[in-house]
């Protein structure tokens, strides 16, 4: 299921970048902003920008460094930019833990450590966003038949990124560009300049769209959150509702993904020009310059007794009784194998 929104002008940089995710040149999203200020009294010392689990939980969720067995996600901001630290972290949790209770973490940052804070979640293209083609024409006989048809149907231009053409209104536009619509009407040629009129917007999904917290720019997109904090301490817990209700899939939370499965590469939701594979949270000084960052993954597991193990999380097969499947909801590598495919209703 995807949000559908209306484009307009954009309000901060462009997002998505098409490197490595993660790096520290990730921008906001496309979709603005929102600014908040925090009133925390200052507690003079420094700590942990930290990720944790959210205390109380009744289901199983193990926070960590990536590719560690270290149970933290935190660094130690520093006091200069020129000294800028990062980390990647990791997730766990049962596939229907996340599928049947949401998403839980929290984000503590310390005192005297950052002037903003600023958050976006992980957005993926959900159907392929591509430009229209750039000439439409056709020709009218007498009686109104329509012939010699280029980048039409009967009389009306096609796209092959606008869905409604397949699947109705329950699909988005996501043709985007302009074309010369040129039509032979018993003779008289007329020409006329016309846009694909597509929304981008509505051709994406994932966590910033379903976040309870989400406003949206008049792009349609997700705006990205900048609390003025003024070096007071800062917590927040993050709560995701339940993805049974509305989707099929835990990839609408669930950003994990590994390069065997998509031909050494992304899948080809999380390479669209807005995507945003991590979940990203920044502290920043007043001019913007980035002292520390951590990026979030969150990633389902397809068996418990695999997840008590901290062994392989996308096992697949039958249940030996049953026949049902171990992969009972999708995830990145059952969902869209390879790098071509885009996820559409399939979320």
């Amino acid at each position: 299921m995807t949000r559908y929104g209306s484009v307009g002008l954009l309000a901060i940089a462009l997002g998505g970048c098409t490197g490595d995710p993660g790096t520290k040149e990730d921008l906001p999203p496309i979709g603005g902003t929102d600014t908040q200020t925090q009133t925390q009294t200052v507690v003079p010392q420094v700590g942990q920008f930290r990720l944790s689990v959210t205390p109380g939980l009744d289901y199983p969720v193990r926070m960590r460094e990536t590719n560690t067995v270290d149970t933290r996600c935190e660094v130690t901001p520093p006091r200069d930019f020129a000294q800028y630290n990062e980390l990647e972290c990791t997730l766990d949790i049962n596939e229907l833990d996340l599928y049947g209770s949401g998403l839980d973490f929290d984000l503590s940052v310390p005192a005297n450590a950052c002037d903003y804070l600023i958050y976006w979640h992980y957005q993926y293209e959900g159907w392929e966003v591509g430009l229209g083609p750039p000439d439409v024409s056709y020709t009218v006989l007498a009686g109104g038949v329509i012939t010699d048809e280029v980048n039409s149907i009967n009389g009306v231009p096609y796209c092959k990124y606008d869905y409604t053409w397949g699947y109705g209104d329950t699909a988005p536009n996501c043709c985007l560009g302009d074309y010369t619509k040129t039509v032979n009407a018993g003779g008289n040629i007329i020409t006329s300049h016309e846009f694909w009129d597509g929304d981008p917007a509505s051709c994406y999904g994932g966590a910033a769209f379903i976040d309870p917290e989400a406003t949206f720019g008049p792009d349609g997109f997700p705006r990205a959150k900048i609390i003025y904090l003024n070096g007071a301490a800062f917590q927040k817990s993050f709560h995701f509702e339940p993805l049974s209700d509305e989707f099929v899939s835990n990839v609408p939370l669930a950003n994990y993904y590994s390069p065997q499965d998509h031909d050494g590469d992304r899948p080809a939701g999380l390479n669209g020009a807005w995507a945003q594979p991590r979940y990203t949270f920044q502290c920043v000084d007043r001019d913007y310059e980035l002292f520390s960052e951590l990026r979030l993954t969150v990633r389902e597991y397809n068996e418990e007794a695999q997840y008590d193990a901290d062994g392989n999380p996308d096992t697949v097969g039958f249940e030996p009784v049953t026949g049902h499947p171990i992969d009972d909801l999708n995830d990145w590598a059952v969902a869209t194998p390879g790098n071509a495919q885009f996820i559409q209703f399939l979320e």
